[in-house]
């Protein structure tokens, strides 16, 4: 795994965070994970 600074190689294979304030959207949507509604 790689990171420098703030940047995130294609290398990474796990991302710690955290939400310190909620936004119109929701985590699994920022990250494409979002359930498909049908």
């Amino acid at each position: 795994m790689s990171i420098h600074g703030r940047d995130i190689s294609s290398d990474v294979g796990q991302i710690n965070v955290k939400v310190v304030e909620s936004g119109s959207k929701s985590i699994e949507e920022l990250l494409g994970k979002a359930p498909k509604e049908e």
